[in-house]
């Protein structure tokens, strides 16, 4: 009965380590977990992300919706959706649809000079992911439909009301794996076409002394920001469940989700810390 129970308590203490390491493996940079941020990629269904920045829920494989948390859960409100529409390997294509919503006068606190404008963003991306062992590269087209309806100071918020345009950009994101734990990532934006306020009702201030008229029969097609571009070098660190992305770039940086590109170049840190369960 001793060895009967010995070999028991032996079979149930290796059931249990597996069981153990396989919850904790999950977010290790395997062939089957893969970036998802910048990337065609998503999480395996039933996962869950919860980090400083972005919650996320996958109810499919192929299927990832959430929102932003810092610093928009403050100050608008957003919500994103991505729907993977190949299998990851070896070629993986995707889109993602967002919405973000927000009213400068709420934001006064920040600028007391922003204005009382409702700006809405629609940003729609496709994303192509090719995987080739440790070396995966993607590319990524988005298209912001950005309106503006009331009074907004274009210098607001340290110039970032001079991108709130509808834009088209490219970016390209490369991913090598060192091993299961490290891996070195490096994203490039360029910021193609711009359109300022083509559809809007809005009265614009460039400067303490002009107004500009902006109204929903009027046509732009002057840039704002010209030749905006970033790159973003950076590692992706991961400890199962834990995550933690830093680097550093320079550049235009853009605004997540709504995609506002800052007219002026400048160091970018990048940095998250999340959990995927």
């Amino acid at each position: 009965m001793r060895r009967r129970d010995g070999r028991a308590l032996a079979l149930l203490g290796a059931l249990a380590w597996t069981a153990t390491c396989a919850g904790t493996a999950r977010a290790y940079h395997t062939e089957r977990e893969r970036a998802t941020d910048d990337t065609a990629y998503t999480m395996d269904g039933g996962s869950l992300r919860a980090g400083l920045f972005k919650l996320q829920y996958s109810p499919l494989d192929f299927a990832t919706v959430g929102t932003y948390t810092l610093p928009w859960a403050l100050l608008a409100a957003t919500v994103h959706a991505k729907l993977r529409l190949l299998p990851s390997d070896p070629v993986a294509l995707a889109l993602q649809a967002g919405f973000a919503y927000f009213d400068s006068s709420r934001l006064s606190w920040l600028d007391e000079q922003a204005g009382n404008a409702v700006v809405t963003a629609l940003p729609l991306e496709a994303f192509v992911s090719h995987r080739m062992t440790d070396l995966s590269l993607s590319g990524s087209v988005v298209y912001t439909e950005v309106d503006v309806d009331g009074a907004l100071a274009m210098d607001a918020f340290d110039g970032a009301v001079e991108g709130a345009t509808d834009n088209l950009q490219l970016t390209a994101t490369g991913e090598i794996r060192l091993s299961r734990v490290i891996a070195l990532l490096v994203h490039v934006r360029w910021l193609v076409l711009q359109r300022v306020l083509a559809q809007a009702n809005a009265r614009v201030y460039p400067d303490d002394f002009t107004t500009v008229a902006v109204h929903s029969d009027v046509t732009g097609g002057e840039f704002v920001v010209r030749d905006g571009f970033s790159i973003v070098p950076g590692i992706h660190l991961s400890w199962g469940e834990v995550n933690l992305r830093a680097g550093l770039g320079y550049g235009n940086y853009n605004l997540p989700l709504v995609n506002f590109v800052l007219p002026e170049r400048t160091l970018i840190p990048d940095f998250d810390l999340f959990f995927v369960f």
